[in-house]
């Protein structure tokens, strides 16, 4: 008898990913949230260090 004969009908099938909630007004940047205060990108919530431009340098 192999392995998946003892388990339920669902065994060794792919799970969806677990999914965190978003929470307004903190970043969600990064594996393990940022948590700052944040604003509404299109990016989703993020911090004045993550926001889309925050790596990028002025033109002179």
């Amino acid at each position: 008898m192999s392995t998946l004969e003892n388990q339920g009908p669902g065994a060794g099938r792919l799970q969806p990913p677990q999914l965190r909630p978003v929470v307004p007004h903190e970043c969600e940047a990064g594996v393990t949230p940022c948590g700052k205060p944040a604003r509404l990108f299109p990016a989703g919530w993020r911090c004045v260090d993550h926001a889309p431009r925050a790596g990028q340098q002025e033109a002179a």
